[in-house]
């Protein structure tokens, strides 16, 4: 791909970007950067023109600093003057492209209909694409091809549609969107609806729309080199993203509903990975930070280059270049887990109708977990130890993708946690903190045993300011609460959050281990509205959690829905501002009704009046101050 810098004599700044810190192998490479030595087979660029790439200055060189938890690297920063640069060849280096001399600055509103081969939901990990879910343009035989199209034709309201699977780029609008159609077999009428509906024959499948805010994009890659398995050379853009894309599936329903033409549909957790696919693939899309576009060969050189440069524009981001190795792993290959608790695959039901039914043949799908692993954990008897395991996990594929790759893996990371332990709680939890908080706010995912040594090692010379800072806090009133956040997708555990205590925390919860912060939230970090999100994944997400929270079973196999480490988290109550923020506080039950009788200690409240009820009882769980007033 060529990338036009305007005049010969202006320079345009490049990085280099190594993850070797060698420093023979980084003295070779600046050496062979000043003397202009065969680019194209050393770095994978080269002047289209034939003419020498010309360093104008001297290259600086900039290592990771001693305070970065991260993997080791370099950043070489250069200034050339050339013409037009070609990316070609294979090298593990990142080039940093920010210059804007680089790209051009043509206002293009849109890029429709850029044909797809495929695309990818996976992570980056050392140079590595693991993807764990991969949907193919072309599936099925040549009829069943014919067939996705014409749906798709049908339900977008476009005969023109020639490709099977395209992208459409609304740089005016920051958002891309990526069209296919399923063979599902498309809308089928309950046994509830209206009977006067006719009887008509659906269009036998449905339109799925990807939606990506350009505001989510954390980061974008591309590989413009990539070795097909037949053999042929393909271009693919990664995106990083901050929470993942909106999934919409449109069916149509009767004849009747012309207007609805072309829509995108109702929101949906999970798609098909193929046209026999019957699993729930929520996990695999949700949980993968990386989204990928494989785009068809035929996508001219140009077209891509305005693409990139509109990019860059609308997203603020530099793109990327590098040569990526790419590997397919399904997330039902993960070894068990150390640690048990329910993730984003968990919600199938959202009415009572529908529990009512079913809840005798229903049992609760628990994560598949290592009896080892977890007897070692469960042995040092200290739930903030299990909580911040499972939050590691929860963060999904970064962390499952290291840890969870085979037993040997999981089990060094798990006694190397528990040796630490040993050694010094506190610093050992603080750390685990720490690590889960690098691993949210970084844009390449860290070693998660080289990062935890670094963090730990720190912290060993700042032991009696943590404890000084821990005291101060307590004696202030503040108090570290647990917190998570429901999504329609995904089940995230937050690090304890410091705030001021309330009366509930400070009588009921002094050790920090019974409450937790619940908080009900949009991939995206907005309210859950009806119009965004919809009434159906609306009751999925909250339904079953607040309605399934009181059951109790036998065993194991009941209808409570949030379980960490085998404690029965159940709906307590809310503050006002709780109750205005989608937000509540979940509390261990015990073996059974020790919520209820938290309620009844906090006093009698008349049920007449729901919303006043409601209000009352949020007063004693706003944060403030213990007073003592002494009244005479």
């Amino acid at each position: 791909m060529e990338l036009r810098t305007g005049a010969i004599t202006q320079s345009t700044h490049l990085k280099v970007i190594l993850n070797d810190c060698n420093v023979k192998i980084v003295n070779i490479l600046m050496k062979l950067l000043s003397r202009m030595i065969c680019f194209k087979q050393q770095l994978g660029w080269e002047d289209l023109f034939g003419r020498r790439v010309k360093v104008c200055r001297t290259i600086t060189k900039r290592q990771m600093g001693e305070n970065d938890y991260g993997e080791s690297w370099i950043e070489l920063n250069l200034e050339i003057i050339i013409d037009s640069l070609h990316f070609v060849g294979s090298c593990n280096a990142v080039l940093q492209a920010a210059n804007k001399q680089m790209f051009l600055e043509d206002c293009i509103a849109a890029h429709m209909f850029l044909p797809l081969e495929a695309f990818h939901f996976g992570s980056l990990l050392k140079g590595q694409f693991l993807s764990h879910f991969s949907r193919v343009a072309c599936l099925g035989t040549a009829l069943e091809q014919l067939r996705s199209l014409n749906v798709l034709r049908a339900l977008r309201n476009c005969p023109a549609i020639v490709d099977p699977m395209f992208v459409d780029f609304e740089h005016d609008r920051d958002i891309f969107i990526v069209r296919f159609a399923i063979l599902d077999g498309g809308f089928r009428s309950k046994n509830n609806e209206n009977s006067k509906i006719t009887n008509t024959s659906p269009i036998p499948g449905s339109a799925i729309a990807l939606k990506v805010r350009y505001n989510s994009i954390r980061r974008v890659l591309v590989d413009l080199r990539v070795k097909l398995p037949n053999g042929a050379r393909g271009r693919r853009i990664y995106f990083h993203l901050n929470y993942p894309p909106e999934i919409r599936k449109y069916q149509r329903k009767t004849e009747d509903d012309e207007d609805k033409i072309g829509s995108d549909g109702n929101r949906w957790r999970s798609i098909p990975e193929n046209n026999d696919d019957k699993r729930d693939n929520c996990a695999a899309i949700n949980e993968s930070p990386y989204f990928c576009l494989q785009l068809r060969q035929h996508v001219s050189d140009h077209t891509l280059y305005q693409l990139l440069s509109r990019l860059r524009v609308r997203a603020v981001l530099s793109i990327e270049f590098a040569n990526l190795k790419f590997r397919y792993l399904s997330v039902f290959d993960y070894v068990d887990a150390p640690v048990r608790f329910i993730g984003c695959d968990y919600r199938p039901y959202a009415c009572d109708e529908v529990i009512i039914s079913k809840e005798r043949n229903y049992e609760l799908p628990f994560s598949r977990v290592d009896p080892a692993c977890e007897k070692k954990i469960r042995d040092c008897d200290v739930f903030g130890l299990e909580y911040l395991i499972a939050a590691l996990l929860s963060r999904g594929a970064v962390v499952k993708d290291q840890i969870l790759i085979d037993k040997r893996t999981r089990d060094a990371f798990v006694d190397m946690i528990l040796q630490r332990f040993k050694d010094n709680e506190e610093l050992t939890l603080e750390a685990l903190e720490r690590l889960i908080n690098m691993i949210d706010e970084s844009k390449q995912t860290p070693c998660l045993f080289t990062s935890f040594q670094k963090i730990r090692n720190t912290l060993g010379g700042q032991k009696d300011i943590l404890e000084e800072i821990y005291h101060d806090n307590k004696r202030e009133g503040y108090q570290r609460v647990r917190k998570v956040i429901i999504t329609p997708t995904r089940i995230i555990l937050v690090v304890p959050e410091l705030l001021m205590g309330n009366r509930v925390l400070r009588t009921f919860d002094k050790d920090g281990n019974g409450a937790l912060r619940i908080q009900f939230r949009d991939d995206d970090g907005t309210p859950l509205r009806v119009n965004t999100v919809g009434l159906f994944l609306i009751q999925t997400t909250t339904f079953n959690t607040l309605s399934r929270g009181i059951y109790i079973g036998d065993n194991l196999n009941n209808l409570s829905y949030f379980y960490v480490a085998d404690r029965h988290f159940v709906y307590l109550g809310s503050s006002n501002s709780q109750m205005r923020d989608n937000g509540c506080y979940f509390y261990d039950d015990g073996k059974g009704g020790q919520a209820h009788k938290i309620r009844e200690q906090l006093g009698k409240f008349d049920s007449c009046n729901i919303p006043k009820m409601m209000s009352r009882m949020g007063q004693c769980f706003t944060q403030a101050k213990v007073r003592f007033i002494i009244f005479k």
